[in-house]
């Protein structure tokens, strides 16, 4: 591993919002070893502050909304509270999104992958496991 980190909030995370926004894109993540998060392994949203994919309504797209695409993320393991969640936007979906080598555990049974509002995403060599988190 290039990288390793223990017991941070979010794993790799990218956040923005309207008016905050504009291009992320041709992002390379690779050889990352995340334990420990509090929160989501890998995190990429639109709506921050944090709001309800039903809840959001579509808008004029602007210069300032966010674009998300053409990022790959390769050779991450772990383990997180809460899984991986993507959430773009009704006029600016995340696109063309390649996850690649990951492995990781989450104390949350949703199947691992949470998405709304998203184009192109795919996966290979994608491996979740789910354990019930022990009460304290």
């Amino acid at each position: 591993m290039d990288c390793v980190f223990d017991g941070p909030d979010r794993g790799f995370y990218i956040k923005s919002a309207r008016g905050r926004g504009g291009p992320v894109q041709d992002i390379q993540v690779k050889n990352i070893k995340m334990t420990n998060i509090k929160k989501e392994f890998i995190m990429m949203d639109m709506t921050y502050p944090d709001n309800y994919p039903k809840e959001i309504k579509a808008e004029t797209f602007k210069k300032t909304t966010p674009v998300y695409k053409d990022i790959t993320i390769d050779g991450i393991t772990g383990d997180a509270k809460n899984s991986i969640s993507i959430t773009g936007l009704p006029e600016s979906h995340i696109e063309n999104v390649k996850f690649m080598n990951i492995e990781y555990t989450s104390h949350h049974d949703d199947g691992g992958f949470l998405q709304n509002f998203t184009d192109s995403i795919t996966k290979s060599n994608f491996t979740y496991h789910y354990k019930k988190a022990m009460l304290v």
